[in-house]
This record gives structure tokens, C-alpha cells and sequence, in this order.
């Protein structure tokens, strides 16, 4: 029968059963048994349509013993289909099993070792009470009995997430509710026997990042994989968690399915990081270069212990491990961010306290671009004539950091002196790449507080450098070698130690104006031992005498216009100048002091009168 409806019997008829000889053999269409039905043959073979048992007759249906492959079965309220007491009866199901109706139905019975067996091939519920030989049961009541009723199931096809994981879960945490995983056949059955009732069945993430922990792979149990207790967890964070259950099954290479998308949420906080953004999608805030001038905002970010983010909370900020130019100041922490900006060179770690502690990366505090010049030695004190220590100028940046990394820089220096000067390295100077300093002396002519400056204009202007230095004098630098009692003169007139001789005396015959012990002129050969005041000397010449005016000068009195006037006077009251250029005796070790002498003139004619000279007196002046 392929179709259509085929009617055998009546429910209410009472006559005698219908026996047919041959193969029942049903693919479609409707028969319908309302009486006894006792095919002789080979009973039913059904691959598909649907057989009813239908009315309210007191018994009838296939009442002889023997195996009947039904596909599709319907059940009416009040019918018998008397199968029960069949030894060796066997309801084979492929398609559904329906009851209409709740009346009590003897479908098969289950008592004693004669019952027959129904064997489900179908997952459809099948609701309703049976009895057999008037013991009333429930349907499940056969799936969990002992062995009386089989349930069925098609060709392997599939396994199913029956049970998913929790919507929601805890990083690291074992699900709150472990998967369960079944191994079906098409219509959903649970391949309870044979090898692939025991397949191994492994899970893993499919969807979303993380690690799958906990016990991954298992052997199923009667078709079902139960994670209960594996300890399945994932240990990061995200919305769009997915598993995948794969299993090699007989017949099917890989068999796989996918669960429902699930959430993993972070645990509790268990550290602090310095981050770059707020949301925790930025990262640590490693060791960098951080160029003077610039900030950057870090974040305080606090996350578990699988690095998901749980907050940015309010932090206490500081800096740690300073060094150099680094200060406290240069972190301003606003609760939870804090603004960096690099001043001066050097380094420091931020840290961020919250429940926890967290440090970044080092900041080193790097040079920005090149401003100004500026001169990073001391103002010098020197002598006229003298060259000056070495002065640096340095290029720097507009926070005052030396500058080294940036293209070759010309230097040009000046002085508003109105004396000679004289810097020791050619003029303009050149600060290389790779340094940030370059040096030189000053040497001038003339006393004062003259102003160097330093200027740049290549390969860019920056701002110039000045500096005020202190030329003093020969007699300034003579001064401050001796040690003068508070309120003492020491002007050029002045005469501190009261020997009648003024500073500018003192200063041009090489005493000492702060004692007034007498001291002379004494030479040995040509090496000056003793300065003293001028005086006269008689040098043996021959059998004769020679007067000398004898007396001590500087060496270096005409660079320093010190002017040494010889005067000849026969009374001390009228004086003329001597025109004979001194002839020097000796020179003392430091080349500072020189004994010179000029021959006494055996005559002078002050006002054209000739007359012998018999004083003689040195004057001394300087240029203003």
C-alpha cells in the first residue's frame, strides 16, 4: 500500500478476526485496524504511511505473536491493540507514536518474563497511561524499565548541545552550568549503543578570545558527554563566547555543533596597571623617550588576574625612582588619570595606587629642539692682557636641556669692549652634531665689565647668549693677592701700612702695601731676589766711581702704560728728566719684577745753568 486509506474491520463490530496470508507491506497511506488483524505470513513491514488503531473495540490489532515493523502508529482513546501477552511481540517504531485521547491503553505489557518489547524509533514526548493485564503504567515507565521496552534511534548524524553553558560566567571560574553534549541520529534520538554510544567528544572556543580550561575531551556515556564538574572555564572577558563539540563517529568523519553565544565577565580585581586609554583597551605605559615639552595622560586600570579589565578608579599618582631634572611636579594626578609632562632631563617611573599598586615603564625626559645658547661657565675675573679660563656656550632647548641631537650649529661671538679683544678659536665657532657645548678664552685690552655675547643664526635663529665678564687691571689683579684690613684704602693714593708709600707706589716698585717693613733692592747676578724702594748705588769702575740711580719697575709696564719718569736735581728743588733708556740688572723667576739702573750725569742744566747732579727721584704715573 502506497496511499490512500485502507479500512479493516469496524470499531464496533464483535465478528470474527481477519487473518491474511502474505507480507503486509505499508510505504505510505493510511490502514486502519478497528479488529482483530492476524496476517500469517510476515507479519507488517512499514517504511513509511501510518497505521490507526481506531474506534473502542474491546480488544483486536495484530494479535498473534511475531515482530511488526510498524513507521507511523495511532492509537485511539479506548482501543486495545492486544499486543500484550505476546511473547514474543515486537512493536518496531520508526516514525511517531500518537495516542489520542488519555484513555488507559494494555500497550505492551511489562509484567513477567513473557513480555513483549516495544522498540521507539522516534524522540517525539509520547504522552498517556498504558496498562498490561490491567497494570497501569506511564510510558516512562517502560523507558526505565529493565530491559522490557528499547527505545530506538536512526543512523548516527549529529550531536547536540541539549545543555549549553551559562549565558553569563566569571573569568577563570567553572561554569555555573556545565554542557551537556548528545550523540543523535537524525530525529534527535540518543545513540545510546553501539561504538559511537562512546565516541570521545572534545570542546573547544570557536567564538571569541581566551583559553578553553578545565577537562575538554570526554567519552560519552550511553550517547551523552555530562562536563559536570570538568571545571570548563575561560579566562578572558567578551560578549560572543561559542563553543564547538567535535567527535569522529562511525560513518561520519568529523561530527561537530556549536553552542548558544554565552558572556565571560572579569573577575575581581586583583591588580593596578598605568594604562594608555581609559576603557582598558590601551596597554601598559612601557619605557619611553618622552620629549621636553610634551605630556601624556595615563590612566589608572585596574584588572583580574587574567588581565580583563574591571575599572579605572580613582588612584593616588606619584613619580618614583627620579633622577636628575625630574621633580614631583611634573605628574599632575587628576583621581583616575594623571598628566605627565617632560622638563627636564631625566628619568622616573608613575605610579598609580589604588586597592593595589602599579608602576609604568621608565619616562626618560629626552631634549626637544634646539631655542637658545646659552654660556654655562661662571663669569670670569681676569687680567688685562690676559686670556680667561675657558668659557662654554651650550645650546639648549627652551626648558634649558642640552641639545646634542640636533645638525651642525654656527656660533658667533662678540664683545662691547673698546679694547682689543681676542677670542682663542676662530670666530665663528661651530658646535657639532653629536655634542652640545663648545669653549674658548677672551682676552682685552682694557679694564672694565665688558659683555661677550654668543649668538646663532645657522642652520636656524635661537636666542643669543650674554654674559658680563670683570677686566681688571694689573694693579686691581695686584691687590688681590694681598690681605687688606677692613676700611683700608686701597685706591692708588691710599697707604694702608703708613710707610709713606702710596698703593700705586708700592704696585709699581713690586713692596708691599700692607707692611711697611723696609725691604731693598738685591739681585744675585741676573735673578732678582728683593724688591725694594729706588735707590742709589756706587759701582766700582775701574780706579773711579760709578753713581747709578737704581730701582725696581714691572716687566710688563709699558702694556700696562706704567709709565717709570728718572729725575736729576742738584738742589732738590729743581728737577730735569733723564732721556737715558734704563739698562736692566736682573729679572726676578716669575718674569714680573726687573732691577733696571740709569747712570748719575755728571752734569744737568736745570734753567741752562750747568750744575752736578747729585739727587735723583722716580716718578710713576698710569693712563687714566
Amino acid at each position: 500500500m502506497t496511499g490512500g486509506a485502507l479500512t479493516v474491520g469496524s470499531a464496533s463490530s464483535s465478528g470474527s478476526d481477519f487473518s491474511v496470508t502474505g507480507t503486509v507491506s505499508l510505504s505510505g497511506g493510511l490502514l486502519k485496524i478497528g479488529h482483530d488483524y492476524k496476517p500469517t505470513a510476515t507479519k507488517v513491514t512499514a517504511t513509511g504511511g501510518t497505521v490507526q488503531f481506531f474506534g473502542s473495540a474491546g480488544g483486536g490489532g495484530f494479535g498473534i505473536a511475531g515482530t511488526y515493523r510498524f513507521y507511523n502508529v495511532v492509537v485511539d482513546a479506548g482501543f486495545d491493540p492486544n499486543f500484550d501477552g505476546q511473547t514474543t511481540t515486537i512493536i518496531a517504531i520508526a516514525g511517531s507514536l500518537t495516542l489520542n485521547g488519555t484513555t488507559a491503553v494494555p500497550f505492551p505489557t511489562r509484567d513477567g518474563s513473557t513480555a513483549g518489547s516495544l522498540f521507539l524509533g522516534t524522540s517525539q514526548q509520547v504522552a498517556g497511561t498504558y496498562t498490561g493485564n490491567g497494570e497501569g503504567t506511564r510510558i516512562s515507565d517502560y523507558l526505565s524499565g529493565s530491559g522490557r521496552v528499547t527505545v530506538g534511534f536512526g543512523a548516527v548524524n549529529k550531536l547536540e548541545f541539549t545543555t549549553p553553558p551559562s549565558s553569563s560566567t566569571v573569568a577563570g571560574v567553572a561554569f555555573a552550568t556545565p554542557p551537556v553534549v548528545k550523540i543523535q541520529d537524525a530525529s534527535g534520538n540518543t545513540i545510546t549503543t553501539g561504538a559511537d554510544s562512546t565516541a570521545s567528544v572534545t570542546l573547544t572556543l570557536v567564538t571569541g578570545t581566551g583559553t578553553l580550561g578545565g577537562t575538554v575531551t570526554m567519552t560519552a556515556v550511553a550517547g551523552v558527554v555530562d562536563f559536570s564538574g570538568m571545571g570548563l572555564n575561560i579566562n578572558l572577558e567578551g560578549s560572543d563566547k561559542v563553543l564547538r563539540a567535535t567527535a569522529t563517529l562511525a560513518g561520519v568523519s568529523k561530527t561537530t555543533d556549536t553552542s548558544p553565544a554565552f558572556t565571560v565577565v572579569a573577575a575581581s580585581a586583583t591588580q593596578t596597571r598605568v594604562e594608555t586609554a581609559a576603557d582598558g583597551t590601551g596597554t601598559v605605559v612601557s619605557a619611553r623617550n618622552v620629549t621636553a615639552g610634551s605630556s601624556a595622560t595615563v590612566y589608572a586600570i585596574t584588572r583580574d588576574t587574567y588581565g580583563n579589565f574591571v575599572g579605572n578608579p580613582s588612584a593616588t599618582w606619584s613619580l618614583q625612582s627620579k633622577t636628575v631634572g625630574v621633580v614631583g611636579g611634573d605628574l599632575v594626578g587628576g583621581g583616575a588619570s594623571a598628566v605627565f609632562t617632560g622638563h627636564l632631563v631625566g628619568t622616573a617611573t608613575i605610579r598609580a595606587v589604588t586597592s593595589f599598586t602599579g608602576d609604568s615603564g621608565a619616562q626618560a625626559v629626552t631634549p626637544a629642539a634646539a631655542s637658545k645658547l646659552a654660556i654655562t661657565t661662571s663669569p670670569v675675573t681676569v687680567t688685562v692682557g690676559a686670556a680667561s679660563s675657558s668659557i662654554t656656550v651650550q645650546r639648549q632647548d627652551s626648558f634649558g636641556n642640552p641639545n646634542t641631537a640636533d645638525a651642525d650649529r654656527t656660533v658667533t661671538l662678540s664683545s662691547n669692549s673698546t679694547g682689543t679683544v681676542t677670542f682663542s678659536l676662530a670666530n665663528p665657532l661651530m658646535i657639532s652634531s653629536g655634542t652640545s657645548t663648545v669653549s674658548f678664552t677672551y682676552t682685552d685690552s682694557k679694564a672694565g665689565s665688558p659683555t661677550i655675547t654668543a649668538a646663532s643664526t645657522s642652520p636656524t635663529t635661537i636666542s643669543p647668549a650674554t654674559q658680563q665678564e670683570t677686566l681688571q687691571s694689573l694693579y686691581q689683579a695686584w691687590l688681590v693677592g694681598y690681605t687688606f684690613a677692613t676700611g683700608d684704602d686701597q685706591s692708588a693714593t691710599g697707604n694702608p701700612d703708613g710707610d709713606a708709600w702710596s698703593n700705586l707706589q708700592e704696585y709699581a716698585f713690586g713692596t708691599n702695601p700692607t707692611n711697611g717693613a723696609a725691604t731693598s733692592i738685591a739681585y744675585a747676578g741676573v735673578l732678582l731676589t728683593s724688591s725694594g724702594p729706588p735707590q742709589a748705588a756706587n759701582f766700582a769702575s775701574g780706579t773711579g766711581w760709578d753713581y747709578r740711580a737704581v730701582f725696581c719697575r714691572r716687566v710688563s709696564y709699558a702694556s700696562i702704560i706704567l709709565t717709570y719718569t728718572v729725575q736729576f736735581s742738584a738742589d732738590n728743588l729743581v728737577w730735569v728728566d733723564s732721556t737715558v733708556t734704563p739698562t736692566v740688572l736682573a729679572t726676578d723667576a716669575g718674569n714680573v719684577m726687573q732691577a733696571v739702573y740709569v747712570r748719575y750725569p755728571l752734569f744737568i742744566r736745570p734753567g741752562g745753568v750747568v750744575k752736578k747732579a747729585q739727587f735723583f727721584r722716580v716718578g710713576v704715573s698710569t693712563a687714566p
